[in-house]
């Protein structure tokens, strides 16, 4: 076998033992604050390319296949857990750079730091979706009528070149939602539906817009990460929480009663299912009766909940 090149600068150091560091770090922080995403990401992508990382590693896909795809092995995981992972698997990665001859990258604290902050980064999103089918969602929910993009399309509202820095189609929701008002009146006066979306289709539609948008600065723009105790402050403060929220008796007996709803269509699918024969009695009658006392226990607790509260 080859043995391993080490190049080494002053202030740095091999990679497992800064990632000792930052496991025994991370650990104490997070329990110290609750939440701590140490790091920039865009400087641990540019690391990720110019150490070499993307010779054995890909991003959905997008790199070496010697090791394995980090936007996978990294979903579900924390920051703490993916420099758990690395560390873990240190042994395996000297064996693997030995024998193909690549030159062992080192680390100081912080630049590991930013790469391990662009996979967490990069593991909060899905994978990005199909550009084909972006762009035949873009045309059949008329969206092409109203907005350009590449060149093409309509000018009734603004073009949305400018969203191919993003790779999640979350900048692009917050466009639609906060012009939500403006864009249904030109949809109504002009006689357009009003398009929804399933599934993967938004991710598709963002996937279009960064394949064909005449955007000349293309790189990539990386949004903060989520913070929960933030966003609970944003679902109160914008209001959000007078349709939506659960915090009062009415709102929790709505609740109910859509699960009352769910389970009436559950109910039905068994019977339907008995009746088709996909199912025989001794498989849907147990499940019947769970759903026959459950029924009971919604009832009982919204009747509790709406004498409580002088509703009948």
């Amino acid at each position: 076998m080859r043995p391993v090149r080490w190049t080494r600068k002053r202030g740095s150091l091999p990679a497992y033992a800064v990632l000792v560091g930052l496991t025994l770090a991370g650990g104490a922080l997070q329990g110290q604050t609750g939440m701590v995403v140490r790091g920039d990401p865009a400087e641990g992508r540019r690391l990720f390319e110019e150490r070499g990382c993307v010779r054995c590693h890909s991003i959905w896909g997008n790199g070496g296949v010697l090791g394995p795809d980090f936007a996978v092995v990294g979903a579900g995981r924390s920051m703490q857990q993916l420099a758990g992972l690395f560390w873990n698997h240190t042994p395996k990665m000297i064996e693997t750079v030995r024998a193909h001859g690549f030159t062992w990258p080192t680390f100081t604290e912080t630049e590991l730091a930013n790469v391990i902050s662009y996979i967490y980064y990069v593991k909060l999103f899905d994978r990005p979706g199909d550009p084909d089918l972006g762009e035949q969602w873009f045309t059949q929910k008329r969206c092409a009528e109203c907005h350009s993009v590449g060149g093409s399309g309509g000018h009734v509202g603004p073009a949305l070149d400018r969203y191919a820095q993003y790779i999640a189609p979350i900048m692009l929701a917050e466009g639609m939602w906060n012009h939500g008002p403006a864009m249904q009146g030109k949809q109504v006066a002009r006689g357009v539906p009003i398009p929804t979306f399933a599934g993967r289709e938004m991710a598709d539609i963002q996937a279009y817009i960064r394949r064909v948008s005449l955007l000349r600065d293309r790189h990539v723009a990386f949004l903060q990460a989520p913070d929960p105790a933030r966003g609970e402050q944003l679902f109160t403060s914008k209001g959000c929480v007078r349709c939506h929220g659960r915090e009062g008796r009415a709102h929790f007996v709505q609740f109910l009663r859509v699960a009352q709803g769910s389970l009436k269509e559950l109910e039905t699918h068994l019977l339907l299912s008995n009746r088709v024969g996909f199912l025989q009695d001794k498989e849907s009658g147990p499940v019947l009766l769970r759903c026959a006392d459950v029924g009971k226990m919604l009832r009982g607790l919204i009747r509790a909940l709406d004498a409580r509260t002088g509703q009948r």
